[in-house]
């Protein structure tokens, strides 16, 4: 079992990408952003759930929001999926 942390909850994309993963394979077990789901944990800080993921998926609706989440998870090698844009700072990119 795959355990995956969910960043933003803001766009639509987070309620489908939680209905379509295959519950066999993945489960979400720790979200940052409004509640979605109820077997879920809740953190305050999204960098809390560094040492508690196998990956991460970022959604938060605006782009400027993506580098500052990933950057800590890269670090750390988790792989992560982060919706588009990865970044809206050409700086950001770069690095």
């Amino acid at each position: 079992m795959i355990k995956l942390g969910m960043i933003g909850t803001d766009s639509i994309h987070s309620k489908k990408f939680l209905g379509s993963c295959d519950p066999d394979q993945f489960v979400f077990t720790h979200i940052y952003g409004d509640k979605l789901e109820d077997n879920a944990v809740y953190v305050d800080n999204p960098f809390d759930m560094l040492t508690e993921i196998d990956g991460v998926m970022i959604v938060s609706r605006h782009g400027k929001e993506h580098y500052k989440y990933a950057k800590p998870f890269i670090e750390k090698g988790i792989p992560i999926w982060i919706d588009k844009p990865f970044t809206i700072d050409i700086n950001e990119a770069n690095e």
